[in-house]
Order: C-alpha cells, then structure tokens, then sequence
C-alpha cells in the first residue's frame, strides 16, 4: 500500500513525507474550542487535514464552525460537501469516533463513505466505548491506517 501513497502523490516529484500533514494536524487541533458537556467533561482536542493529489490542504478543528461538530464532520461535509475524495489522504489527531446520534452520521463512516484509502491517525481514542473501533471500521473498509509518529503521539495525549 505504501506505493499507493507515492502515486498519489507522484506530481511531487519526491518521496512522499508525512510528518510535515502530521504536524498540521496538530496545530489544527491546538484551535479546538473548549466545549464542557453538561456532565461537566470537556471533549477532546482534534484536528483534521485532508491532503489532495495536487498539494492542495483543507483543515478543520473541533467546534471550529459550531459546538459539538467534530473536525472530520467540519472538513468533510461542511467544508467539501460531502465530495468522494479518492486519492486525498486524511490526517486526523484522533481515531474518529464510531457512533453519533442520528441523523448524525459517524466519522468513521464518513470517512469511508468519502472514499479516502490512506488515513494517518494521531491516537487511538481513550475512550473505552470508541478505543479501536473507528480504526477497524475503516481497515473492515480497505482504508489504509497510519499512526503518527511516536514523538508526535506523545504531544497529542499531553
């Protein structure tokens, strides 16, 4: 699957370097608002870069355009209007989530539904009720996981 990445990006003309989207991610994700719950907990900081063949990007973060929309929801659906996307590569923070109440749909679902093979993934979710099953979600979808960078990983959960 790795040659994938290089045809993608094959315009480049270069071997194809992730960490810079990785670090994108990050900044992406340090816009998130605060948005405490009524149960008092405080969701998660993310970011999401969505990659296009050209070299184009588009970003989003948590509650960037409103409380409570999640940064693939953002970019994918409101920013991009739910185009098919074959061939961009999606960089989140987080694994995204598996369940959303309906109509809502899923980041994960979304994500695949979109049609992006290649997603890096900053962390897997700590919650116990998501923890690995967006990622399955997506690899049961032949999309290609990633993991950020160890050194990267590490920021994220700080």
């Amino acid at each position: 699957m790795e040659e994938n990445i290089e045809v993608i990006m094959e315009n480049k003309g270069d071997l194809f370097n992730p960490r810079p989207y990785m670090e994108l991610a990050i900044e992406e994700m340090n816009k998130s608002r605060n948005e405490p719950r009524p149960d008092g907990k405080v969701p998660p900081k993310v970011g999401a870069i969505l990659l296009f063949p050209d070299g184009k990007i588009e970003r989003a973060h948590r509650g960037e355009l409103r409380d409570g929309y999640h940064a693939e929801f953002t970019l994918l659906e409101r920013k991009l209007g739910n185009k098919k996307l074959d061939n961009c590569i999606l960089f989140t923070t987080l694994e995204p989530c598996v369940e959303r109440t309906p109509p809502k749909i899923a980041c994960c679902k979304r994500t695949s539904k979109a049609r992006i093979k290649i997603v890096y993934v900053g962390i897997t979710d700590p919650d116990y009720t998501v923890y690995g099953k967006g990622i399955k979600h997506l690899e049961d979808n032949y999309v290609k996981i990633i993991m950020f960078d160890r050194d990267l990983q590490k920021i994220i959960e700080d």
